[in-house]
């Protein structure tokens, strides 16, 4: 245990037995630390701006590198040339043979061009920095969890040419969460798979994704700000929650088949029970429906007359949410789907009625006449409201 340094001074050494400090030490004023072990960053408030490894660190209690409280305020890393373990170029964290980037100064702002040749970005390894830009090289073919979890000001990737998964299947990946300056990314064409909640909490609000990915992760756009999305031909399976809350989805396959767990796909993030609409596109046809919510029965749902099946049972009760929220135009959208049966609207007028909403009534009444069903009102109750329907229709 440390006791005591000079508060003064402009660069410290701590001795290689050091691996714990008072909490009464300051080192506020410090510009410059030389540590022999990464345990004793576990016991250090306020770490200076430029941090050198002694030659004696190795990989014991690595897992300080992955948390980020630590390394928001260093802008340099150094190592002792002597280093077995670690290297550092332009201020950056690597292993010794530069394949694997460890960890990116929090403090540093700015572009970073990760050099060619590095293989894996490690977990955490830019997580709550301040950088702006990140160039990945196409030697890269790995990127550990949290990998940019929080970086507040990152505004674009590249992910370049060589990685085919970014995240995994199996794990939550969270590359992004809290991203909310990252609005655009291109995935790759080479990428194969997006994994599980690969880009979940950003700040995204488009996407472009190439043909040849082949899978889309549990939660991978939950909790973004995408309004519509493309999803290539060659996508086989969405996982749960993959698009949640995304408004339009078209699908560039030319077959009847619909993803894998696609339906489950568009279940709400948000809401345990959701009270929007969702747009799918498949070629020229549209498909307007009520989003399921997670207690909904969406497996058996392979194909699109399948989904156009469950469209139109949920339907009634999607224009009783419509009317409620005096959504018009969405109203409209649904009508022309053609999934109400002309049973179903003496009571959405009831509902329109009770909203004293006169635009939703003048549509539900001339829907009615194009299903030529003119004496629809006179088939349901006598209500006030509707006699006043009825008179509102003879006016026109």
């Amino acid at each position: 245990l440390l006791l005591k340094v000079d508060e003064t001074a402009k660069a410290l050494e701590f001795p290689p037995e050091t691996t714990r400090i008072s909490t009464n030490i300051n080192l506020d004023d410090i510009k410059e630390l030389k540590i022999h072990s990464l345990k004793i960053m576990y016991s250090i408030k306020a770490i200076p701006e430029t941090v050198i490894f002694g030659k004696e660190i190795d990989g014991t209690n690595i897992n300080v590198l992955y948390s980020a409280t630590p390394w928001k305020s260093i802008k340099e890393f150094k190592v002792d040339e002597d280093n077995a373990w670690f290297t550092a170029k332009d201020g950056i964290l690597y292993d010794k043979n530069m394949q694997t980037l460890i960890r990116y100064p929090g403090k540093r702002n700015g572009r970073c061009k990760v050099p060619d040749g590095v293989k894996k970005i490690n977990e955490h390894a830019f997580a709550s920095s301040a950088v702006e830009e990140i160039i990945c090289p196409d030697s890269l073919k790995e990127i550990g969890q949290y990998a940019f979890t929080n970086c507040k000001n990152l505004r674009y990737i590249d992910f370049g040419a060589g990685i085919k998964n970014i995240g995994d299947k199996r794990f939550d990946s969270s590359f992004f969460s809290g991203c909310a300056s990252l609005k655009h990314v291109t995935i790759p064409e080479q990428v194969r798979t997006i994994g599980q909640n690969a880009f979940e909490g950003s700040g995204l609000e488009q996407v472009t994704l190439n043909e040849g990915l082949t899978y889309i992760g549990m939660s991978a756009f939950a909790d973004t700000n995408i309004q519509e999305i493309e999803i290539p031909s060659t996508v086989k399976h969405t996982s749960y929650g993959a698009l949640a809350d995304i408004k339009k989805v078209r699908l560039k396959t030319k077959s009847e088949r619909l993803p894998a767990g696609f339906l489950g796909s568009l279940i709400s993030y948000k809401n345990e029970w959701p009270d929007d609409g969702v747009e799918v596109c498949i070629g020229n046809e549209i498909v307007y429906f009520f989003r399921p919510n997670r207690y909904a029965s969406t497996k058996n749902i392979q194909t699109v007359e399948q989904l156009k099946v469950f469209a139109k049972k949920r339907a009634n009760v999607f224009a009783d949410v419509l009317i409620e929220k005096d959504e018009d135009e969405n109203l409209a959208k649904l009508l022309d789907m053609g999934y109400l049966e002309p049973d179903d609207f003496g009571r959405l007028l009831d509902a329109a009625h009770e909203k004293n909403n006169p635009v939703i009534v003048a549509m539900l009444l001339d829907k009615a006449k194009e299903l030529k069903k003119e004496n629809v009102k006179l088939e349901m109750s006598d209500s006030p409201r509707l006699k006043a329907g009825a008179c509102f229709d003879e006016r026109k």
